[in-house]
């Protein structure tokens, strides 16, 4: 089914993503697609020139009765069927055919194509792990470089402070009354509860600058 509204392509593959990145129906996304001209894909025999568009000469071959030039030519001249344009396959040799697309993620060492989904899904699909070990992956939980900052000196200092006044409360409670006891568990309480707010804050600043941010997977 066709259809006849803009939608996201990052699911689409092959011929149809070519027919709807050409016709304007992805988001974002322009036409992979460049004129042939009457020369291109010299590996292809019988070819028929003719004028396209009144501006230039092109090629169409004849198939089953019929005259198409629905190929897609790579950088090294090669030329390929639509259905072998952004397929997740390195059809072009050069991977041509893959580059221009957007629906894809290249592996970094490996080369390999997979689709644009598996990046960042916290599954590893490149030998290399470069699908998640990589900057886009990184997630940040507190926005802002001043707010990570006050993130880190609140939690550090709630921690620190409340964990001092809370071993010396402690000791002060001990050969207390049951009078001079209870006035001291109140702020006791009080600082146990600050202590874990700190440890709480402190542990968001460490998973989102350390673990999840923009070095995520150093």
């Amino acid at each position: 089914i066709i259809p006849n509204s803009t939608r996201t392509c990052e699911h689409v593959f092959g011929e149809f993503y070519v027919y709807l990145s050409c016709t304007g129906r992805c988001f974002n996304i322009s036409c992979v697609l460049q004129p042939l001209r009457h020369d291109s894909c010299p590996h292809i025999p019988n070819k028929i020139s003719t004028l396209a568009k009144n501006s230039y000469l092109t090629f169409l071959i004849e198939q089953n009765g019929k005259y198409h030039n629905n190929f897609f030519q790579c950088e090294n001249e090669m030329c390929v069927g639509f259905d072998k344009v952004c397929n997740l396959v390195d059809d072009c040799g050069d991977g041509w055919d893959e580059k221009m697309c957007k629906n894809n993620f290249q592996c970094k060492s490996s080369g390999f194509f997979i689709s644009l989904v598996q990046k960042c899904d916290g599954k590893v699909d490149c030998l290399e792990h470069s699908d998640e070990c990589n900057k886009e992956c990184g997630k940040e939980i507190i926005s802002g470089f001043l707010l990570k900052i006050l993130a880190w000196i609140i939690s550090v200092s709630a921690v620190l402070l409340n964990a001092v006044a809370l071993i010396r409360g402690l000791l002060t409670m001990k050969g207390k009354t049951d009078a001079s006891l209870l006035n001291r568990v109140l702020p006791t309480l009080i600082n146990f509860g600050d202590l874990l707010t700190g440890i709480y804050l402190l542990l968001i600043s460490v998973q989102d600058t350390i673990i999840m941010g923009s070095g995520y997977c150093e």
